[in-house]
């Protein structure tokens, strides 16, 4: 398909409702801006990792964990 258009920003709306199914070939500055925007999609979409909150603990006491193995089925 050949489109012209003066601003490329509605069309680059079109194709990402395509997701995955679309392939934008040429022109070559279409095709780095929808990987851009893709990109950034992925991030915003991916998992964010929270670290726990460090645990306050009274002076001279360590938090320790210990591996529990499960019972043998008899």
């Amino acid at each position: 398909m050949t489109l012209r258009v003066a601003d490329t920003l509605e069309v680059r709306r079109w194709i990402l409702g395509f997701g995955s199914e679309a392939e934008v070939l040429e022109p070559a500055a279409l095709r780095e801006a929808l990987r851009r925007d893709a990109e950034v999609l992925a991030k915003r979409l991916a998992p964010r990792r929270v670290p726990p909150a460090p645990m306050s603990l009274p002076e001279g006491r360590a938090l320790l964990r210990r591996a529990v193995k499960p019972h043998a089925s008899r």
